[in-house]
């Protein structure tokens, strides 16, 4: 029962940083409730019976609570790994030269608008090698998530990436960064067993909380100087291009997402790191071989304005 508790009160720690991250501060209030009432049930069934209903609906992912949280503490959620891949020929041997491979891993920031299939559009486009990817991306993991779920270190032992790209929430909070400073520290040990190299993909704060851009930035940047990796600034990308036209919409209708702009300009900032060629003058329109889009459509004077600003992020940030 102590052990219970005790792992009871990490998820519960855990959800209150996501919400609190997001302002999400009612689901973490649900949350907690919930918590309680299920600790009710472990303890007595015949105390819980009345609560039975409200179980089955958390187990159901109810009450603005996603079933992820409900998989945390031991029961059979609903939702499912959001991923796209085209990685069915990578073998674990690296005889293919005309393909880069690159393994994500990530969460929500990473599977809207797919964003690895932008990039691979981004390179076909333009007669780079194939973009051969696998994303692993599930709702509101974290790297500790991740770590303990494990599907991503077997990925990562099972084929012969040239690159893993990780991602996390936007950590502004001490905790939050800590926590991923920790797990950057175990995963590069992975990555770099397996012939790979590590990068981070620099998210971005929500819009309720759009004065932590400061410490979004700094906490990726620490993590990359941490292992040594790669770094991906989509999050600067975004500020350089508020300072060509504030008017622009990165940001999709829940402040927290990217929009297709958005995220081109975030495939814009990847492109250029892994393939070391200029994101300016790409495509402005973009046919998408994805099940979640198929194409991306933007002006000439946007995809140029976003071009250059993902130039302007990858030139601050780039590793010497």
């Amino acid at each position: 029962m102590q052990v219970l508790i005790k792992n009871l009160g990490k998820v519960l720690k855990r959800e209150i940083m996501n919400a609190e991250q997001k302002n999400y501060f009612h689901q973490a209030a649900v949350k907690s409730l919930l918590l309680a009432v299920l600790l009710i049930s472990f303890v007595s069934e015949s105390i819980a019976a009345p609560f039975s209903p409200l179980l089955e609906k958390l187990k159901q992912g109810s009450y603005g609570v996603g079933s992820k949280f409900v998989n945390n503490i031991g029961f059979s959620g609903t939702d499912k790994p959001k991923r796209e891949d085209n990685d069915s020929g990578i073998s674990r041997t690296r005889e293919a030269k005309d393909e880069l491979r690159v393994l994500f891993i990530g969460n929500s920031f990473t599977y809207t608008n797919d964003l690895p299939a932008i990039v691979a559009s981004l390179a076909e486009a333009t007669g780079q090698k194939q973009f051969a990817y696998k994303s692993i991306a599930f709702p509101d993991f974290s790297l500790e998530d991740h770590w303990q779920q494990g599907e991503a270190r077997k990925a990562i032992a099972s084929k012969a990436w040239d690159f893993v790209v990780m991602q996390q929430g936007p950590s502004a909070l001490p905790e939050s960064r800590t926590l991923l400073l920790e797990y950057a520290r175990r995963f590069d040990a992975e990555i770099r067993r397996a012939g790979a190299k590590p990068a981070f993909y620099m998210v971005w704060p929500s819009y309720p909380r759009f004065s932590d851009f400061d410490r979004v930035s700094e906490s990726y940047r620490l993590a990359a100087d941490e292992i040594k990796s790669a770094l991906f600034p989509a999050g600067e990308a975004w500020r350089a291009a508020w300072r060509r036209d504030a008017k622009l919409k990165l940001y999709s209708p829940d402040g927290l997402h990217p929009s297709q702009a958005g995220s081109y300009l975030n495939a814009l900032v990847i492109y250029e790191q892994l393939y070391g060629k200029s994101p300016v003058g790409l495509p402005a329109r973009l046919q998408i071989r994805s099940k979640t889009i198929s194409k991306i459509e933007l002006s000439e004077e946007t995809a140029m304005l976003l071009q250059q600003a993902a130039a302007e992020a990858n030139a601050k940030f780039r590793k010497n």
